[in-house]
C-alpha cells in the first residue's frame, strides 16, 4: 500500500487541505486578504473532492479497507500538522494553496492509473 503513488498524493492533499480549511474558517488575518479568500474555497472544495475519493476507493483500490487506511493516516498527519509551530502552518498554508488542488487532481489520476 505504501507503494502506491496515489497514497501519498492522498496524504499530501489531505494535510494541505486541511490547512486551508482550518485557516478558512479561523479568525486569524493573514497580510493578504487574497489568501483568506483562497483559503475559503479551495480548502472545502479539495476536501469534497477528497471525501469523493475515499468513497470511490472502495471500488477502485485494490483492497476495500485501504480507505479508511488513507483516512487514518491522513488523521495523523493533519494531528502532527496540529504540532508544529505558527510559522510551520504558515508554510504549509501558502503551500497548500497550489498543492492541495494539484495533489487532489494527482490522487485521482493515480487511482485511475493514468500516472
Amino acid at each position: 500500500m505504501i507503494s502506491l503513488n496515489y497514497f501519498w498524493f492522498f496524504v499530501i492533499a489531505f494535510t494541505f487541505s486541511a490547512a486551508l480549511t482550518r485557516y478558512g474558517a479561523s479568525n486569524m488575518e493573514g497580510s493578504s486578504p487574497w489568501l483568506k479568500i483562497i483559503a475559503q474555497i479551495v480548502g472545502p472544495l479539495c476536501d469534497t473532492a477528497l471525501f469523493i475519493f475515499l468513497i470511490l476507493g472502495f471500488w477502485w483500490m485494490p483492497h476495500w479497507w485501504m480507505p479508511l487506511v488513507f483516512f487514518g493516516v491522513g488523521i495523523i498527519t493533519q494531528s502532527i500538522l496540529g504540532l508544529i509551530g505558527d510559522i510551520g502552518n504558515l508554510i504549509v498554508l501558502i503551500l497548500g494553496t497550489i498543492g492541495a488542488p494539484l495533489f487532489t487532481i494527482l490522487a485521482y489520476l493515480g487511482m485511475y492509473n493514468v500516472i
